[in-house]
């Protein structure tokens, strides 16, 4: 996992790197797979962790939360220039960062204990569907 982590942080550190006209989308593509190649444990609570910070959004995918949270939307996002996409690419490694150095300090438990508190303070949480 250590591995696995180490790639994740590396690709957020230089993504121009290994995608140097890359899109968000392909990004999305690479972090996502190497999350696969991981057993989906290294990015295990990044959708709560997001969920938490954006206060909402629990019906949607990580990639769609964090775009949310950093408050590109989808119809400005499919018309962004290559060099947008750096930039969005950007916010999301930080992201990405500060969710992986969170996960570090709190523990994943933590994280989704909180996430499981904030489900159950919402009106249209029912426990017999979702607990």
């Amino acid at each position: 996992m250590a591995e696995i982590l180490d790639i994740i942080e590396r690709v957020c550190r230089a993504p121009g790197m290994i995608l140097p006209e890359g899109t968000y989308g392909e990004f999305i593509a690479l972090l996502v797979g190497v999350d696969m190649a991981g057993d989906n444990l290294p990015l295990r609570g990044f959708k709560e962790w997001l969920i938490l910070k954006r206060n909402g959004g629990n019906n949607l995918v990580w990639e769609a939360l964090a775009l949310s949270y950093l408050d590109i939307t989808l119809g400005r996002f499919a018309e962004t220039r290559t060099s947008e996409h750096r930039d969005i690419i950007r916010s999301l490694t930080d992201l990405v960062e500060e969710f992986l150095n969170d996960r570090e300090e709190r523990g994943i438990e933590e994280i989704m204990d909180a996430h499981q508190t904030w489900l159950k303070s919402q009106d249209w949480y029912r426990e017999e569907i979702d607990g």
